[in-house]
């Protein structure tokens, strides 16, 4: 996957999020999975207009990073968020439901990191008491 969004609205204007988790892979210029947040901070607007050479200095225009390629939210926890937080009404079952589809997309986020680091994967392996050999 080369992009994906996660976005939630306040109203059915699908033109103006009120925030949004994002994944654009080999991003120039900001973290690959970051977080805008649509909305209005007078002291970090200040600070912005101050130091930021960009013409943009708004909050919604930040890139907060939110854990890399590998270890990014997933749209679990996103639901999660909404309904713990109040701001969704969950459906019966949702817990099992999610923690299902969240323990899928770590374990392919998992066994993509090992393949990018087997070394520290074998490591920790040996470190837990594992003897491995190669086939």
């Amino acid at each position: 996957m080369n992009k994906s969004t996660f976005s939630v609205y306040a109203g059915p204007d699908e033109d103006d999020p009120v925030f949004h988790y994002d994944f654009e892979r080999n991003k120039q210029g900001y973290t690959e999975a970051h977080l805008q947040v649509l909305g209005e901070n007078a002291p970090m607007t200040q600070v912005m207009r101050e130091l930021c050479s960009r013409k943009q200095k708004l909050l919604g225009d930040l890139h907060f990073p939110v854990g890399g390629r590998r270890f990014r939210p997933s749209i679990e926890d996103l639901i999660e968020f909404l309904i713990e937080e109040e701001l969704a009404k969950p459906k019966l079952g949702w817990r099992n439901v999610l923690d299902r589809s969240r323990a899928k997309f770590q374990e392919i986020q998992l066994r993509a990191a090992i393949r990018q680091n087997p070394g520290v994967a074998l490591s920790a392996l040996v470190d837990d008491g594992y003897h491995l050999s190669k086939s």
